[in-house]
């Protein structure tokens, strides 16, 4: 049979190819050869399936990997779990020991804990292992970006972090001014907050604040607090756009489109595609809503909201 069909443009793998990736004794050479490759075509292979090719190919096998052909990981590692005798969890422990860069053993160490976590995490709450599991990810490839080059503002532009301080804080904006922010949806959430309840419809709420980035140009931060029923909507309508700009609103939806944190995906070779906000539990009955915002649309809320 011959492995190399066309279909839409890709190569169709037959099972007689499949059948050169099987279980193998020796593996360190792969594990380098894979760890060299992750910053190139291997870039976008989740961690489960890189681990089944350092135990089921060989580096000359992993010539085969290419644009032409994004679904043989996948294919390799279907391979590999029917095999009962497969132990991922074991396999991945071996396979990051045996990276020898200490940052990259990082990342796939987090991946990993990202990966095995889901098996278990209530599906509800998916969406924020993966943020949080993402900021140490980001966190981890801006140090080896800094690394590589500390006088590259561009690489590291990319790489706020929704939880990360900040330098400075604005706060106590005036509640009014907060309709032409909010969508219907957020404003009453927070007006049903237990931070907002406990003011009494004052004039002025601790329940919006705004984070200034440590560089200028980075992302800024708006964060909301709101209540918990709310959050679990939030984070239930993670991908549905529709729903998820009916809830923030347009104004703020659009902002978050626009962020370096999603318009950098790509650029800093993220494997997922990741919304930038987040939904983080308080120890009160409130949710913090995080929304990523280009730097001069925080600005821009800046003047509007917390200069009066």
């Amino acid at each position: 049979m011959n492995p190399d069909v066309p279909l839409d443009g890709h190569l169709v793998f037959s099972d007689s190819l499949l059948k050169i990736f099987y279980r193998r004794r020796q593996y360190y050479a792969t594990v380098r050869a894979i760890a060299t490759m992750r910053q190139g075509v291997l870039r976008n292979v989740p961690i489960n399936q890189l681990v089944s090719l350092a135990f089921l190919s060989s580096p000359k096998d992993l010539r085969l990997f290419g644009t032409d052909n994004p679904t043989l990981a996948s294919l390799v590692f279907q391979k590999y779990i029917s095999d009962g005798t497969n132990d991922l969890f074991h396999d991945w422990q071996l396979f990051c020991k045996l990276l020898d860069d200490p940052v990259q053993r990082s990342e796939c160490l987090v991946e990993g804990a990202i990966h095995f976590a889901l098996e278990v995490i209530p599906k509800g709450w998916h969406h924020i292992w993966r943020i949080r599991g993402s900021e140490l990810l980001y966190l981890l490839q801006g140090h080896r970006h800094s690394s590589a080059d500390d006088d590259d503002t561009q690489s590291t532009s990319h790489l706020t972090s929704l939880n990360a301080g900040s330098p400075f804080v604005a706060e106590t904006p005036e509640a009014s001014l907060l309709r032409d922010v909010l969508g219907g949806f957020l404003q009453v959430a927070m007006r049903t907050s237990e931070k907002r309840r406990k003011e009494e419809n004052k004039r002025f709420t601790s329940a919006v604040r705004l984070h200034f980035p440590l560089n200028s140009g980075e992302d800024m931060k708006l964060e909301i607090f709101i209540n918990s029923s709310a959050g679990h909507a939030i984070v239930q309508a993670v991908g549905d756009d529709d729903l998820m700009k009916d809830m923030l609103g347009k104004y703020l939806a659009d902002a978050m489109e626009d962020s370096l944190w999603i318009r950098g995906d790509q650029a800093i070779g993220a494997t997922r595609t990741h919304e930038a906000l987040a939904v983080i539990p308080t120890e009160t009955k409130d949710c913090r809503l995080l929304i990523l915002l280009p730097f001069l649309k925080g600005r821009e809320l800046f003047e509007r909201l917390f200069t009066v």
